[in-house]
C-alpha cells in the first residue's frame, strides 16, 4: 500500500487499524461494508455501501451480516424477504414486505420461499393457486383458492396453471370451453362443454373464441350466422347459413345484424326494404327494392311499412293513393295523386276507392258520372255531373252508361235521340224526341241516323225527300214524298236536290223549266217543257226568266214581242217580231210606235120572246177587244130600268158564255170578243110601265196603257157615245120584231112592228153598224122588205145583205123615240 494512496493522508494513525480509511477491506460479516466502516460509521469510498446512510447507524457489528439492517438483501429462497429479515425478523423498510405481518414469524426460513406461508405469491402457471399453494399443498388464505379442494391434490404442479384439474376457469376466448380444457383436451367436470365432443378436438385454440368450431354459437347480431362464422368466415355447420355464400364475405361485422348484406331478410313492416336496407341505407340486391333510390333516404324506420315514401305502392282500393298516402296523408312523388288536394283530407280510407271524394275517376261505363259516384251517390266536385240531380238517383248502376237516365247525351248518330233511348228505348225527358212514339221501336241502332224512321228529317239538298229517305230509300210516312215512287231509285243522292229526277219541281225563275231541269239538262217528265229541246241547252239559267231562249213567251204588255225578247234584245225564233234592241216588257207602245191603242166596245141585244106577262125576253151581250193589246180583268155593269127610268132587276145577271179565241173569262186577246147572257121575265111592273131599258157598262185593263170601257149600244153604235143607246123592249101592244127574212117565201118577209097603225105620223129610219142611213119612211105600216132606199153610202132599191141594223122609230106623239136593233136574215 501506498500511505498517499489513501484518503486523509499520506498521515494516518498507526495504532488504528482502520486508519487511513480504505487500508483494511476486511468484512468480517460479509455484509459489503468493511469492519472498519462499520466499527467507525466512517464511508469507505472504495466499497459501494456507506455506513451513514442505513437505519440505526452510521456504525453496527462487523461480525453481524444483517447489521445494519438493509446491509443484507439476501433472499435465498426468493421469498420477498431478505435471509436477514427472516432469521431477525426484523423488517427491511426498503424491502416490500415486511416479516412481521406474516402468520407464524417474524421469523422464518430464510431458504423456504414458501415460509412464511403467503410471502411467495407467485403463480408461475397463473392458475390462482401460488406455486408454494402447489408445491406444499398448504393454503394461502390470501388466495381465494385452497389447493386441499382439487381432486388430485392437496398438490400439484405450480408451473402447469391447468393443475389441478378445475383451478384454472379462465376462458380467454370465452367460448366456453376454459383455457386448460382447450390446451389439455380434458373436460373439466364443472364447465358445461367437454372438448373431447368438439370436431377436431380434442384441443382447440383457447384463445380463439370460435375453436373448437361449434363452441361458441353467440349470434350477438342476431343475423343468423355466429359470431365465429361472421369473423372467420368459416362455416358452422350446425347453423343454417354459410358466410362463404354471401357477398362481401366471406367475413363479417359479427356485432351488426345487417353485415353479411342479405343474411337477415326480415322485414318487419313489410314494406319490400329489408329492415338492414332500411337502416343501413346499404341496397340488398337480393330483394327488388332499393333504399338509395326514395326520396328523404337512404335510411328510413323499418318498423313503419310507409317509410320510406314510395316503398309501399300498395292501392288496396285501387283508387290511385296507396294506402302508406290515404293513411298517412303523405304525398308520394311517384305516384299521380296528392293526397293533400282532396276534400276532407289529407287522410282517408285505403280500403275505400271512394274515399278521398274525387280520388277516382273511373267512369267504368263513361257516363260523365265516375263509379264512385254512382255507387255512393255523393257528388264528386271536380266532374260536371251530379248523381243527385237524376231522377231514381242518388245511386246508379256505374256499369250502365245509360244509368242514371239523362246523363249520357251521346248522340252518335246525331239522330236526335240519345244512344241510351234508342238502346235502352227509355224516354229521356231532358230530349225533345221520346223513342216510343217512333214505329218499329222502341229500340232503335244508336249508329245510324235514319233509325227509327222518322228521326231524322234534315234534307241537306231541300228536295222535299229527307237524307234518310235518300239513302235508304224506306219512306217516312211523316214526309209528304215518297222515294219509291220516282224512277231511278229507291235511293238517291242526299246533297243533290235534283236527284231524284222530279223531287224539285223549284222552278224559281218561272220558266216553266225547274232549277233542276236547267242545271241538269235533264227532262222531267213530269213537266211540259223538255231542256233538251231548246237551243243553247240543254242547260241553262236556273235564276233567269229568259233562259234558254223560248222557254218564256209571256208578252206583258201585248205588243207581240215576249218580255224576254224585250229584256234581253235577243230574237226569240218561235215568234214573229224581232227585237231590235232592249225594251220595256211592261209598255205595249215601246218598241211599236204606230197602231198601239187599247180599245173595247160592247153591244147588248134583246131577243124578246113575247110582251106578255111571262113572257121572257133573252139578252146577247158582246164585248170585243178592239184594240191592239190584250186586255184583263174585264168586268161587266149592267144598268137594268123600266121605261120610266126606276131601276128595276134582272131574272138571269150576265154570265160568261165563251170567248172567240178561247180565252178564260176576264181576258181578251186582240180582236177576240166575249159573250155573255142575261135574262128578263115579264112581270106586270114591267108592263105597268110601258117597257124596259137595259145597258151595259165594260171596263178592260192593259198594264201598259191603263183602264178602257165602254157602254153598251143596242145593237148599233152610231155615235160611241158611251151614255146612250139603251137596249129598250117596248111591252104592251106596240112591239118590234126584231128579225125578219124578205126572202119572197110570204113568211116573215117584211119588219113587223105591231100597233104601228096607233102612230099615223110615225117615222122609221134603218142604219147599218157603221151608221149609215140605209131605209127611212114616213108612216111606217109594215111594208119594208130590206130594200135600201137610202142616199149616201147605200145605193137605193138596194137589197140589204144579211146582218144587223139599228133602227130609230119617232112615233111622231111628241114622245121619245124607239131605238132598237134588227137582223135581216136572207
Amino acid at each position: 500500500d501506498d500511505p498517499t494512496t489513501f484518503p486523509g493522508g499520506p498521515t494516518s494513525d498507526p495504532n488504528d487499524p482502520c486508519d487511513p480509511i480504505g487500508i483494511n477491506t476486511t468484512d468480517s460479516d460479509g455484509d459489503g461494508l468493511t469492519d472498519c466502516e462499520e466499527t467507525t460509521g466512517i464511508d469507505d469510498p472504495s466499497t459501494p455501501d456507506d455506513p451513514t446512510t442505513f437505519p440505526g447507524g452510521p456504525t453496527s457489528d462487523p461480525n453481524d451480516p444483517c447489521d445494519p439492517i438493509g446491509i443484507n438483501t439476501t433472499d435465498s429462497d426468493g421469498d420477498g424477504l431478505t435471509d436477514c429479515e427472516e432469521t431477525t425478523g426484523i423488517d427491511d423498510p426498503s424491502t416490500p414486505d415486511d416479516p412481521t405481518t406474516f402468520p407464524g414469524g417474524p421469523t422464518s426460513d430464510p431458504n423456504d420461499p414458501c415460509d412464511p406461508i403467503g410471502i411467495d405469491t407467485t403463480d408461475s402457471d397463473g392458475d390462482g393457486l401460488t406455486d408454494c399453494e402447489e408445491t406444499t399443498g398448504i393454503d394461502d388464505p390470501s388466495t381465494p383458492d385452497d389447493p386441499t379442494t382439487f381432486p388430485g391434490g392437496p398438490t400439484s404442479d405450480p408451473n402447469d396453471p391447468c393443475d389441478p384439474i378445475g383451478i384454472d376457469t379462465t376462458d380467454s376466448d370465452g367460448d366456453g370451453l376454459t383455457d386448460c380444457e382447450e390446451t389439455t383436451g380434458i373436460d373439466d367436470p364443472s364447465t358445461p362443454d367437454d372438448p373431447t365432443t368438439f370436431p377436431g378436438g380434442p384441443t382447440s385454440d383457447p384463445n380463439d373464441p370460435c375453436d373448437p368450431i361449434g363452441i361458441n354459437t353467440t349470434d350477438s347480431d342476431g343475423d343468423g350466422l355466429t359470431d365465429c362464422e361472421e369473423t372467420t368466415g368459416i362455416d358452422d355447420p350446425s347453423t343454417p347459413d354459410d358466410p362463404t355464400t354471401f357477398p362481401g364475405g366471406p367475413t363479417s361485422d359479427p356485432n351488426d345484424p345487417c353485415d353479411p348484406i342479405g343474411i337477415n331478410t326480415t322485414d318487419s313492416d313489410g314494406d319490400g326494404l329489408t329492415d338492414c336496407e332500411e337502416t343501413t341505407g346499404i341496397d340488398d340486391p337480393s330483394t327488388p327494392d332499393d333504399p338509395t333510390t326514395f326520396p328523404g333516404g337512404p335510411t328510413s324506420d323499418p318498423n313503419d311499412p310507409c317509410d320510406p315514401i314510395g316503398i309501399d305502392t300498395t292501392d288496396s282500393d285501387g283508387d290511385g293513393l296507396t294506402d302508406c298516402e290515404e293513411t298517412t296523408g303523405i304525398d308520394d312523388p311517384s305516384t299521380p295523386d296528392d293526397p293533400t288536394t282532396f276534400p276532407g283530407g289529407p287522410t282517408s280510407d285505403p280500403n275505400d276507392p271512394c274515399d278521398p271524394i274525387g280520388i277516382n275517376t273511373t267512369d267504368s261505363d263513361g257516363d260523365g258520372l265516375t263509379d264512385c259516384e254512382e255507387t255512393t251517390g255523393i257528388d264528386d266536385p271536380n266532374t260536371p255531373d251530379d248523381p243527385a240531380t237524376f231522377p231514381g238517383g242518388p245511386t246508379s248502376d256505374p256499369n250502365d252508361p245509360c244509368d242514371p237516365i239523362g246523363i249520357d247525351t251521346t248522340d252518335s248518330d246525331g239522330d236526335g235521340l240519345t244512344d241510351c233511348e234508342e238502346t235502352t228505348g227509355i224516354d229521356d225527358p231532358s230530349t225533345p224526341d221520346d223513342p216510343t212514339t217512333f214505329p218499329g221501336g222502341p229500340t232503335s241502332d244508336p249508329n245510324d241516323p235514319c233509325d227509327p224512321i222518322g228521326i231524322d228529317t234534315t234534307d241537306s239538298d231541300g228536295d222535299g225527300l229527307t237524307d234518310c229517305e235518300e239513302t235508304t230509300g224506306i219512306d217516312d210516312p211523316s214526309t209528304p214524298d215518297d222515294p219509291t215512287t220516282f224512277p231511278g231509285g229507291p235511293t238517291s243522292d242526299p246533297n243533290d236536290p235534283c236527284d231524284p229526277i222530279g223531287i224539285n219541281t223549284t222552278d224559281s225563275d218561272g220558266d216553266g223549266l225547274t232549277d233542276c231541269e236547267e242545271t241538269t239538262g235533264i227532262d222531267d217528265p213530269s213537266t211540259p217543257d223538255d231542256p233538251t229541246t231548246f237551243p243553247g241547252g240543254p242547260t241553262s239559267d236556273p235564276n233567269d226568266p229568259c233562259d234558254p231562249i223560248g222557254i218564256n213567251t209571256t208578252d206583258s204588255d201585248g205588243d207581240g214581242l215576249t218580255d224576254c225578247e224585250e229584256t234581253t234584245g235577243i230574237d226569240d225564233p218561235g215568234t214573229p217580231e224581232v227585237p231590235t234592241g232592249p225594251s220595256d216588257p211592261n209598255d205595249p207602245c215601246d218598241p211599236i210606235t204606230t197602231g198601239c191603242e187599247a180599245s173595247i166596245r160592247v153591244t147588248k141585244v134583246a131577243d124578246v120572246r113575247g110582251t106578255s106577262l111571262g113572257d121572257r125576253i133573252d139578252y146577247t151581250i158582246e164585248v170585243e177587244n178592239t184594240g191592239d193589246f190584250v186586255l184583263t180583268g174585264i168586268s161587266l155593269t149592267d144598268t137594268f130600268t123600266d121605261a120610266n127610268g126606276n131601276i128595276i132587276s134582272l131574272t138571269e145577271e150576265p154570265t160568261f158564255v165563251d170567248a172567240s179565241l178561247g180565252s178564260l173569262e176576264g181576258t181578251l186577246l186582240v180582236g177576240e170578243i166575249a159573250t155573255y147572257s142575261a135574262s128578263f121575265t115579264i112581270d106586270q111592273a114591267a108592263i105597268n110601265a110601258g117597257g124596259v131599258s137595259n145597258s151595259v157598262v165594260a171596263i178592260g185593263t192593259n198594264t201598259g196603257i191603263g183602264t178602257v170601257s165602254d157602254v153598251s149600244d143596242d145593237g148599233d153604235d152610231l155615235d160611241g157615245n158611251t151614255s146612250d143607246d139603251p137596249t129598250f123592249t117596248e111591252l104592251g101592244c106596240l112591239l118590234v120584231f126584231n128579225e125578219f127574212s124578205p126572202n119572197g117565201d110570204g113568211v116573215n118577209d117584211t119588219l113587223i112592228i105591231n100597233c104601228i097603225s096607233n102612230f099615223p105620223n110615225n117615222k122609221l129610219e134603218v142604219y147599218n153598224r157603221w151608221g149609215n142611213l140605209v131605209y127611212e119612211k114616213q108612216g111606217y105600216n109594215n111594208d119594208w122588205d130590206g130594200t135600201s132606199n137610202g142616199r149616201a153610202t147605200v145605193n137605193a132599191d138596194e137589197k140589204l145583205p144579211p146582218g144587223t141594223y139599228y133602227y130609230v122609230l119617232d112615233f111622231g106623239d111628241g114622245s121619245k123615240p124607239k131605238v132598237g136593233w134588227l137582223y135581216i136574215n136572207r
